[in-house]
This record gives C-alpha cells, structure tokens and sequence, in this order.
C-alpha cells in the first residue's frame, strides 16, 4: 500500500518529469496519501521487529482520510478533469487503489473490537483540520490550486459560492466525516461480534 502511494505521490509532484511540483501537496489526496505511506512504512518497520502495531485510533485516522479521498473525488470531482499518461496511472492509484486498499487492509487485517464510539470524533480532525486551514488560507491570499487557481476544490470556491456557502459546506462534511466514522466503528464492533461466536 505504501509502495502504491509513494509511486502515485512522485508521479503526480512530477519527480519522474523533471519538473517538481510543490503545488500539488495542497490537495487533501497528496496530505492523506503522503500519511499512508509514513503510517505503513513505520508499521512494516514495527512488524519486521516483531512489534505490536500502532494504537486503532491511528489506524482509524488513516482509513478515515483515505476514504475521504476516494468519496471525494468519486461523488464529487470525477469526470470534472481528464488525466493521460502517468498521471491517470498516479489519478488511480491516489484516488482508488490505495483508498479501496487501506479500507480492506482495515476490514481484513485489523483487529476488530478495539474501538470506541469516541474514536470518530479524533477521526475527524484530519479532514477538518485540512478544510478549515485550506479556507483560512486562501481568505488570506494563498493560491492552493493548479495554474494559479485560488482554490483547490470547487466546493471551497468563495468567489463563485461565497464565503457562508463554503463555511457551511466545510460544515457539511464535518457531519458527514462524523457519520462515517460511526459507520467503521459499528462495522468494527459488529466483526467482532461475530468473530467472537462460538462456531457449530
């Protein structure tokens, strides 16, 4: 997974294109995936030394963020550019691959029963913490989007929605985040269960 993300992450900053891109690290897709790779090349490291993995409420972080991205650029970006070459290879493998991944490494691997309904609220602050910034950021002039594009996502476009619809969709997704984060902790709770069943 890691490996997935590190090629998709150098592809897209344009390490094998001569020409680096530093721009391209405002996007939640680059923050979330350069934190995949950091999360499970420390994991492999603890794995190899026969370490116990790190605490769930990382792990939960993580596939929360990863399938922020996927969700994000599925339901509300896809179809709104076209990538060619590499960098439809990078597109999928940052915006699919590695989220679908992470989310079966969780439900596969992981395991289950060692999270709390407490745990999406700490989930959380990684999405929350991108948005809220990437607005305050652009509010005080930053540009944060490809070809000098103010905004890194339409959704977070003032100029075109105003700044009450943008604090509010900021808002939305705060909920929406929360929510989903219920959802793995129900699914967590609920494998558990069932692998706690005495099998006939």
């Amino acid at each position: 997974i890691a490996l997935a993300a590190l090629a998709g992450i150098l592809i897209q900053a344009g390490a094998f294109s001569g020409r680096w891109r530093w721009s391209v690290f405002n996007y939640f897709t680059l923050v979330s995936n350069v934190l995949c790779v950091v999360y499970y090349g420390i994991a492999a490291s603890c794995a190899t030394r026969g370490r116990a993995s790190w605490q769930p409420v990382l792990k939960g972080a993580l596939v929360m963020g990863m399938t922020v991205t996927g969700l994000v650029y599925h339901v509300m970006l896809s179809g709104s550019f076209t990538m060619q070459g590499t960098m439809a290879v990078s597109d999928a493998l940052l915006h699919t691959v590695v989220p679908l991944l992470t989310v079966l490494d969780w439900l596969i691997f992981e395991q289950k029963g060692r999270t709390t309904w407490k745990y999406p609220f700490a989930w959380v602050i990684l999405p929350d913490a991108y948005f809220v910034t990437s607005v305050v950021r652009v509010a005080l002039g930053a540009s944060l989007g490809y070809g000098g594009n103010r905004y890194p996502y339409p959704f977070l476009n003032a100029d075109a929605l105003g700044w009450g619809r943008v604090w509010l969709n900021v808002a939305v997704m705060h909920v929406f985040f929360i929510l989903l984060g219920y959802l793995f902790v129900a699914i967590d709770k609920l494998m558990a269960q069932r692998a706690a069943q005495p099998r006939a």
